[in-house]
């Protein structure tokens, strides 16, 4: 069975957390990540490609320092690096959240291939300093094997997530810039990665305006700290136990009705037992 080489690399420079796992593994893949059931989430940010086009400038500059050939860029493995993001933003790891162990399969490469990520540095600067000061993904950047590279870099609920997705495959130029742009992806999930929360329990009305709640991804806690992912409403179903107490839309939009207490509910579309709960309490002063 052929055999190449992959090294991979996950960061939180910023929460001083790190983990390095380069190996071998077989170009096969086990089919138990096809049979696995799959939900739909769905996450809407912002793609900084200004964002990614100064880590390759400033990643390449390194490899210039050694006399290494220039990094290019491919409009597709800037597409498989921005869906990354999204996924990682979701679920942070080298595996995939719909379960397959090797996210490398979304891309078609020769010999060698590597991965690194990082979340929660906010700017370029920040994260090529915390990758260079890791050996693991120092030596992803400085490998001399890889020719191509795509470079991911996704703004949600105010994290920012990086991905360097490296190849050996050559190109001859850079692919052209784009504008940075707010992107909604649809997130494959296994079922069991599937973590929904809820920033507060309950929702206290000491007047009759509207408060908008929020469902959100579980993503990664680190330093008894939770990293959560706000998901866009199209894939969440909102339900009220009691509509003459509290109403609720499908953006979220909580409007009170009368005084009393009960219930929200927020589920994955078509997976009411993935769900969160909010308390809902109603308590306005008589005029």
């Amino acid at each position: 069975m052929k055999k190449v080489m992959k090294s991979i690399s996950l960061f939180l420079c910023a929460m001083i957390f790190a983990t390095s796992l380069p190996v071998l593994f077989a170009e096969t893949e086990s089919a138990s990540a096809a049979t696995t059931t799959m939900v739909n989430e769905k996450v809407r940010g912002k793609v900084l490609y200004s964002y990614s086009y100064k880590v390759l400038t400033l990643i390449n500059k390194e490899r210039k320092k050694r006399k290494l050939s220039q990094l290019k860029m491919t409009r597709g493995l800037i597409s498989v690096a921005n869906r990354r993001t999204a996924e990682i933003s979701l679920y942070y790891a080298h595996s995939r959240p719909n379960g397959a162990k090797n996210p490398f399969k979304m891309y078609k490469w020769k010999h060698y291939v590597g991965e690194n990520i990082a979340l929660n540095q906010q700017t370029p600067e920040q994260v090529v300093k915390c990758w260079m000061n890791s050996p693991a993904h120092r030596k992803n950047i400085l490998n001399k094997k890889f020719n191509s590279v795509g470079i991911g870099c996704f703004k949600v609920n105010g994290y920012i997530y990086w991905e360097q997705f490296f190849v050996d495959n050559k190109a001859s130029r850079n692919a052209a810039q784009k504008s940075n742009a707010y992107v909604t992806y649809t997130v494959a999930m296994k079922t069991s990665n599937v973590k929904l929360r809820s920033s507060v329990k309950s929702v206290w009305f000491d007047d009759f305006y509207t408060r908008r709640i929020t469902t959100y991804q579980f993503n990664k806690r680190v330093d008894n700290y939770d990293f959560l992912t706000n998901l866009d409403n199209s894939c969440i179903q909102y339900k009220s136990a009691n509509r003459n107490i509290a109403k609720i839309n499908s953006k979220g939009v909580v409007l009170p009705v009368a005084n009393g207490k009960t219930t929200i509910t927020a589920n994955l579309k078509g997976y009411p037992s993935k769900k969160v709960t909010w308390t809902v309490i109603v308590d306005v002063e008589e005029m």
